[in-house]
């Protein structure tokens, strides 16, 4: 579900990164508060960019849709 290549984030560094993603889109702050809080000048910042040009962002919403979706139908 993440983006391949070299420097390509995996388990729970990617994992952080996309808690970062979130908080950022959730809160509305600033990517240099995002990357900040993953202790870089941009790693936060880029690997969204990388998502989105990969298509990965979008399988990324889909999923943690369909997973809160499966939560609100049990919880019920």
């Amino acid at each position: 579900m993440f983006p391949s290549g070299n420097k390509r984030a995996t388990g729970q560094r990617a994992r952080g990164l996309v808690s970062a993603i979130l908080t950022k889109l959730g809160s509305g702050t600033g990517w240099s508060i995002a990357n900040a809080s993953f202790g870089t000048t941009s790693a936060v910042s880029s690997y969204y960019q990388s998502c989105l040009r990969s298509g990965r962002w979008q399988e990324i919403e889909s999923t943690l849709m369909a997973i809160r979706r499966e939560e609100c139908i049990l919880s019920t």
